[in-house]
């Protein structure tokens, strides 16, 4: 399996696994200087080894699922969430 992005949820509801990544990429960026209102900010690019890629402009663009791949191939996933009990 080709995985671009994990979650474990181990149990969580997915939204807020994603609630708490998103808000601390957001603050990794906005410590850096980076301006995440600007037009061409993107919040996540998941760039598989296929050669397909995932893009979201914003936070509220992010599923709150798993993404398959663009290229169709069922073992490939852009963003997959799930519970490895980690």
């Amino acid at each position: 399996m080709v995985v671009g992005l994990r979650f474990n949820c181990n149990g969580r509801d997915p939204s807020e696994v994603i609630a708490a990544w998103s808000q601390g990429v957001l603050d990794m960026c906005h410590a850096r200087g980076i301006d995440t209102e600007a037009d061409n900010f993107t919040f996540l690019s998941v760039k598989m080894p296929c050669g397909e890629r995932v893009l979201y402009k914003a936070v509220a663009d992010m599923p709150m699922e798993s993404v398959a791949c663009p290229c169709g191939d069922p073992q490939h996933w852009a963003i997959l969430m799930d519970d490895i009990g980690w």
